[in-house]
């Protein structure tokens, strides 16, 4: 009589179950105690102090933001409120946020 012995390398569907739950867990712990910067808040309009900017030719919201101390969101996002786009051009007056000034 011979006995057959019939091994399986895949693992059973429980197995990988478990161990997909497992690996999710750890994933969302890792995240969940990443330190993370909150974005600075604009001051209001009303207590805000604002400046007058000329784009120049070739100039970027980059090159723009990092002139007065903004995040290129910040200034994405006040461009946005105040003229309903952030796309800027050549020779345009834009207004900038003044964060430093208040007042």
């Amino acid at each position: 009589m011979k006995l057959i012995l019939h091994l399986s390398l895949e693992p059973s569907s429980e197995i990988v179950q478990k161990t997909e739950y497992r690996k999710r867990e750890t994933i969302k712990k890792r995240i969940s105690s990443i330190p993370y910067k909150q974005s600075t808040q604009l001051p209001t309009p009303s207590n805000m102090e604002f400046l007058k900017h000329t784009v120049k030719k070739g100039e970027k919201l980059e090159n723009i933001a990092k002139q007065y101390d903004l995040t290129i969101s910040e200034l994405s996002d006040f461009l946005q409120e105040e003229l309903g786009t952030d796309v800027i051009y050549d020779g345009q007056e834009i207004k900038i946020p003044n964060k430093l000034k208040r007042i």
